[in-house]
Order: C-alpha cells, then structure tokens, then sequence
C-alpha cells in the first residue's frame, strides 16, 4: 500500500529528508526514485515543491507512473502530472492523442468533468493535440463543454476560437450553440451570444431541421427564451421551422410570461404567441384573475365569449373571476373586467354571502376599492353579507384605515351606520377589534357616523381612553 506523504507527521518527514539527502550524496539517486516509489500521487505532487533534487526524484516517479495514461491524469484533473507528461514525454509516450472506445481523447474528458486548469495547459501545447477531434457520436471538446454547462472551460475554448471548429457538429447535426440550449445552461448561450461575431452559427438546423431557438421552446427552458428573445438583433430567427413544419411554439413549452413578451416582437409571433395562450387558457378565467395575468385576461376577453373563458364561473366557494382579481388586488385586470362590465355579474356574491367590493374592502386593495367607487353605478358598494355586514363594517373591523377614510370620504354613497343580523355597528366593531386609528378616525367623524356604544359592550384600555378624551373635547 502506498504511503502519502502529505500524511506523515512532521518529524517522520524530517527523518526522510535526511535520509534522502544522504542517499543522493551518495550519488545513487536510482535508489532515492525506489524510495519515492512508496509514496502515493498526492504525495508526490507534494514533494515537488521540496528542493529541485525532490522535484527531480518525484517528477522522474510520477512520469514513469503516469507515462501513456494521459487519458487518466486529465479525466481526474491531475494538474502537475499532466504538466509533467506535456514537459517530457512526447506525445506518443504521454497518450496524449490516444481514444478509448467511444472516441473521447484526454482533452475531452477534461472538458467533460470541467478540469479547467487541465484544459488550460492542454491549450499551451495544442499543437500537438487534435482540437477537433471527434467521439463516435460526432462529438467535440466545445461541444462536451457546452452540453456539461462547464462556462469557464467553454470560454478557454472560445479564446482559442482561431483554432477550435465553433460550429462542428454531432451525428445528429447539433452545434455547440444547440446543444446549449438544450441542455438550459444559459451562461454558456450568453457566452456564445457574446462570441457570435466570431462566427457562431446561431440559426444552425440539426437533422430534424430543429434550431437552437425551437430546442430552447421545446425543452421549456424560459430563461433562455427570453435571453435570445432579447438578441434579435443578431438576427435570430424566431419563426423557423423544423422538418416536421412545426413551429417553436407548436413545439414549445415556454410559460405564459414568456408568451406574453412574444405578443411585443412582431405580428407573425403575436398570432402564435396569441393563439397558444388562448389554447392555454380556455375556460380558465377565474385562475388569470387569481394570479393577475393582464395580458391574457385581456387577450380572452377580446378573443372569446364569455362561455368559452369561463367568464362567470363560480368555484367551489361560489366565487368568481372578478371576486378573485378585487380580492388579490389586481388593479388592472379589475380595470378590463369593468371595461367588459356588459358581461360580467360585478355584484355575484360567494356563499357566505361577499361581494367583490367586499373583498376588496376586506384585503385593504384600496387601489382596487377606488376604482369600484368611482363604478358605483354598477358596483353595489352596501351590499350585505349574509351575517348582515357590510363592506364599511368589514373594513372598520379590520383596520383598514386608508380604506375607511376612502369610504368616509364618499359617505353619501356608503351606508355608514348600518347594522349587521346582531345589532353591531361599524364603529362597534372597530372597538371591539381594538383597531385604534380607525376608532380615532370614526370618532373625528362622529357627525356622520353611530359612535354609540351599548354600556355593557367591553372594551379595552385603549379604546376607553380614546372614546373619553373625544368626550371631553365635545363637552369642551
């Protein structure tokens, strides 16, 4: 078993120094490379940076132990043996240009497992490598770069682009570019985007007439559709088809983010992209409200009817698109859907009874409770829940207080005073929530609004303090 002689402890390494040195001034070295031979490659690599007698013992031990397995120093990033065999051993000797079975030469499997330093050196010495060579399946160095996402070796090979084939190809017709976005790793496409000047193929159709652009769309790799979407000016071409004339979109996965930018790139995409999403989102719009999907929200309600989209379909809790978009505060699609007003039920209540307006009120969206204001002839702003609230109780009682002021300020449409099917008022249920800036707010608008309180209600400190000192400052 061989020793390392990073592991021994310092005195043990002292006592070998001495004993080497002995060795070679007895001018035997032979006998000091023996000694070298129990020590592992790490160890080796470690006594190198001894003395030059060392690095001269352990270098001629590691060159005899690696010569002809070139193929094994660089598939395990063996740094200073392959620096060894490319200094003294030819190629023949170090293996250098040797293929196993499946056609991978040292350098690719160094390119394969990212050895970046490996690669490096191998690149010093490049004229006695073949660059370009290639596995059975027609792979090259760039190639197994790209395909592993390894960017800092893709770019040692793009450095030495005078050299390296940018567009060889695979058995299947693929580029590096291709591959790349195959595989999704978008470094590397920007790193290629970035050298295409230099001659990179970026419209390249593999055997199945397929280019980068559709594999990108027909893996779902969005981060890539987008990166290349934003290089159109390098003349990528987006409306390509592969040998089965299917479009990348016929093709694609992309999300409907992704769709959405392609409606901006030109007519023929806008088509597309409009098409899929329809597709996508037939039937399907109580979930665009939900999430806030403008773009599509817009795109079915100029496209479908009502039934098509699911327009007034109710869920499970008797909620509909347009309960979801006010609920979520979803400004601009609560803005299209009152554009549609004519079909839409804008008052549908869900089964306890809420409205639209209610939810909004609700969640605070005070944005989304304007815009229903400023709508008051068509949105009910006082319809009651099924326990008698109303959407001024709710937002009291929560705390809302920019959403109280707004309905305070518009209190000749907004029934302030109304009780629910227990007798609680607004301001009730502010007290009893402890929601002080709005008991504050309430009492400063005591001229409109009911703050009267039954003497056997509880309140907490706070409140008391507050409905007093109001007391006192009217009686004042």
């Amino acid at each position: 078993m061989e020793a390392s002689f990073v592991d021994w402890t310092p005195t043990i390494k002292h006592l070998f120094e001495l004993i080497m040195d002995k060795v070679i001034n007895l001018g035997i070295p032979h006998v000091g490379e023996l000694i070298f031979e129990s020590i592992d490659t790490p160890g080796l690599i470690k006594c190198l940076e001894v003395s030059q007698t060392w690095k001269e013992l352990a270098g001629n031990v590691l060159v005899t132990r690696w010569k002809g397995k070139m193929f094994e120093a660089c598939k395990n990033g063996e740094t200073k043996v392959v620096q060894l065999l490319l200094e003294r051993c030819n190629s023949e000797e170090s293996g250098l240009n040797i293929k196993d079975e499946d056609g991978w030469t040292p350098l690719m499997l160094a390119c394969f497992n990212g050895h970046k330093d490996v690669v490096q050196l191998l690149l010093h010495h490049s004229e006695r490598i073949d660059l370009n060579a290639r596995t059975n399946n027609g792979g090259t160095a760039l190639l197994i770069a790209c395909a592993n996402g390894h960017k800092d070796v893709v770019q040692l090979l793009l450095d030495n682009s005078e050299r390296i084939e940018m567009n060889a190809r695979s058995n299947n017709g693929r580029t590096a570019f291709m591959i790349a976005c195959i595989y999704g790793h978008k470094d590397v496409v920007q790193m290629l985007l970035d050298h295409s000047e230099g001659g990179i193929e970026l419209n390249a159709r593999d055997h199945s007439g397929s280019t980068a652009f559709i594999w990108a769309c027909q893996r779902g790799h969005q981060d890539i559709v987008q990166l290349l979407l934003e290089h159109l000016d390098q003349n990528i071409e987006l409306n390509a088809r592969s040998s089965a004339e299917w479009t990348s979109f016929m093709l694609g996965n992309v999300d409907t983010s992704v769709l959405v930018e392609c409606l901006l790139v030109s007519e023929p995409w806008k088509v597309l992209a409009e098409n899929v999403l329809i597709k996508r989102w037939k039937g399907k719009m109580f979930r665009a409200c939900e999430i806030g999907e403008t773009k599509v929200v817009r795109l079915l309600l100029e496209r479908c009817n009502p039934e098509e989209v699911g327009l007034n379909i109710k869920d499970e809790k008797e909620r509909t698109a347009f309960m979801a978009a006010c609920r979520n505060g979803h400004k601009d699609v609560v803005q299209l859907l009152l554009d549609y007003s004519e079909k839409i039920e804008l008052n549908a209540k869900n089964d306890f009874g809420n409205t639209a307006f209610m939810w909004a009120c609700q969640f605070g969206h005070i944005d989304v409770v304007k815009l229903l204001i400023d709508n008051y002839e068509r949105i009910d702003l006082n319809a009651r829940a099924n326990n008698g609230q109303s959407p001024f109780m709710v937002a009291c009682g929560i705390g809302h207080k920019d959403v109280v002021k707004l309905l305070l300020d518009n209190s000749n449409r907004i029934e302030l005073n109304a009780r629910n099917n227990s007798g609680g008022t607004a301001f009730m249920w502010a007290c009893k929530n402890g929601c002080k800036d709005v008991v504050q707010l309430l009492l400063e608008n005591s001229q409109i609004v009911d703050i009267n309180i039954p003497e056997s209600f509880q309140l907490s400190q706070d409140i008391k303090n507050l409905i007093e000192s109001h007391s006192m400052r009217v009686q004042n």
